[in-house]
């Protein structure tokens, strides 16, 4: 009976592992979707801005804000995935064993500087 409670309970955690990972993957899907949907109306905006007069009569001052404003959201997207870039680029572990090294080694360089003012 427990034998049979332990497989139970180990197809139910499969199963909910598959249905996370499927669930993840969907979600993943979505999110570029959406991703492409904003990009290609971005794209189609610049379009109508960019005829300048010919589809919508836009007021110079007006193009240029928002000219301005894009080449912002630009600069701020590019600085984002720097940042996203260095982040995964950072090594926690990495870190941590040169900080405990450097620590040891500090130590061991403390006990014998005691131990020879001991001696003397």
């Amino acid at each position: 009976m427990a034998r049979r409670a332990r497989d139970v309970e180990r197809r139910r955690a499969a199963l909910a592992a598959d249905s996370r990972k499927q669930l993840g993957a969907h979600s993943q899907g979505v999110e570029e979707a959406r991703t492409h949907l904003l990009r290609a109306a971005a794209e189609a905006a610049r379009g109508v801005l960019a005829a300048r007069g010919r589809l919508l009569d836009v007021p110079g001052a007006m193009l240029e804000a928002i000219q301005a404003a894009d080449k912002a959201v630009a600069g701020a997207a590019r600085e984002l995935e720097r940042h996203v870039l260095r982040r995964d680029a950072y090594d926690h572990d990495g870190l941590k064993t040169g900080v405990v090294t450097a620590l040891g080694i500090l130590l061991a360089v403390v006990l014998v500087a005691v131990v020879l003012m001991m001696l003397r």
